[in-house]
């Protein structure tokens, strides 16, 4: 089983699950397939002929390195697990520590900072800012701030654009979003939301 698949180059990179979700690459048509990284793969992003690889010898003491994709160098980024992480503009965003959303530079030269400190289902990126989803549910009720949320690039105005205490997963398709919303039962709904509109 593959996870986490990514086209580049004429090539497609994916976690493989039966090989101890190791990092492969092969073909477009399926072929010539290839082992990448050996470690323990949690998360792939791949930019301008850059695999940015979440891993780990041992499933634990996750770091996050940077290769290029004829696997020539690496160099460690972090020595965290950086999830979904997206590269925008100067700076990767990611989900850390606690489930929060974070921001770094790309050239590595401060500290991340945290745009949302926990919660984070997963997010998007666009024109527009960026969007999230939090979701937590204790055990006796369900959170009154679950939904989805827009804000800036720096984390600081914020609004509710979708209110839902469920899970969703954000998709970006044509310029709006698609929110995909899981019951805890696993029934699904399917939503449009067109930017600039509130609907």
């Amino acid at each position: 089983m593959a996870t986490q698949l990514h086209i580049y180059d004429n090539w497609i990179y994916f976690i493989n699950a039966e090989d101890e979700f190791s990092l492969y690459k092969m073909d477009l048509n399926g072929n010539d397939v290839q082992s990448v990284h050996a470690e323990f793969t949690t998360d792939l992003a791949v930019y301008n002929n850059q695999l940015i690889i979440s891993s780990s010898e041992e499933e634990r003491d996750l770091k996050t390195i940077i290769r290029d994709t004829p696997g020539n160098y690496h160099s460690t980024i972090m020595n965290e697990e950086m999830r979904d992480l997206v590269k925008w503009a100067d700076y990767y965003y990611y989900i850390g520590e606690n489930e929060g959303l974070y921001r770094v530079k790309t050239t590595l030269e401060s500290e991340p900072e945290v745009l949302v400190e926990y919660n984070i289902s997963n997010f998007t990126i666009m024109e527009q800012g960026i969007f999230y989803s939090l979701y937590r549910r204790s055990s006796m009720y369900l959170e009154e701030d679950n939904g989805v949320y827009q804000m800036d690039f720096e984390g600081k105005e914020r609004k509710l654009v979708y209110k839902v205490n469920d899970t969703v997963e954000i998709a970006k398709v044509n310029g709006d979003l698609l929110f995909r919303v899981t019951g805890e039962y696993g029934y699904e709904n399917i939503n449009w939301y067109e930017l600039g509109t509130d609907q």
